[in-house]
């Protein structure tokens, strides 16, 4: 019986350590990547390069393949970057970095800072009809400033370009029950006007 008893413990042994499987640990970088919504792939990229680039820095990988190897890269999906602490919204522009809640730094012209060290200036972004007519966001907030949308209000830093209408939109910071107000500014003959864009009965 005794004999019997350590032949199930020892089929129960090794049944046991054949069913536990050996996972290495994550290193940080793969943690951050995972836990902000991205997934660990590999890629090739330039050799001075290191596992876990910031893709929000350089952008997508790519040398000569004698200049280049494989590293793990932190694929955060369309739209979004790995900045080497987390997946977040991917920043091309000013307009784009006061969205993803980036501080809003200087006055005039002035400048959003991303956690990398990028820096968005608003003079920098235009807004291009189709007719080719252009106007820089600095210019629309200064038309905007000068005229009657800031009689009651402040404009905020959330704006977007409608190059369809040839206008700016930017927020306003005005209290109206079921509005949510904006200056629009044309860029054809740089005049700002409120749109109150009201849903409702007011």
């Amino acid at each position: 019986m005794r004999a019997v008893m350590i032949l199930v413990v020892l089929v129960l042994a090794v049944v046991v350590s054949g069913c536990v499987t050996y996972f290495p640990a994550e290193t940080a970088e793969e943690q951050a990547c995972v836990n902000s919504g991205g997934s660990v792939t590999e890629g090739v990229c330039c050799l001075q390069t290191e596992d876990f680039p910031n893709t929000c820095l350089i952008g997508p990988c790519g040398c000569s393949p004698e200049n280049s190897h494989e590293v793990k890269i932190c694929d955060c999906g369309e739209g979004r970057c790995f900045d080497g602490d987390a997946c977040v919204p991917l920043v091309t522009s000013f307009t784009e970095c006061v969205e993803a809640g980036y501080p809003v730094i200087g006055s005039i012209p002035r400048e959003c800072r991303t956690p990398d060290g990028r820096n968005f200036t608003e003079a920098d972004e235009h807004c291009i009809t189709p007719f080719n007519e252009s106007m820089t966001l600095f210019e629309a907030r200064r038309i905007a400033s000068e005229s009657d949308c800031v009689k009651d209000g402040t404009l905020k830093d959330i704006s977007f370009c409608n190059a369809d209408t040839a206008t700016w939109w930017i927020d306003l910071d005005i209290e109206k029950p079921g509005c949510n107000p904006a200056c629009v500014v044309s860029i054809v003959d740089g005049t700002a006007e409120i749109n109150w864009r009201c849903t409702g009965i007011i």
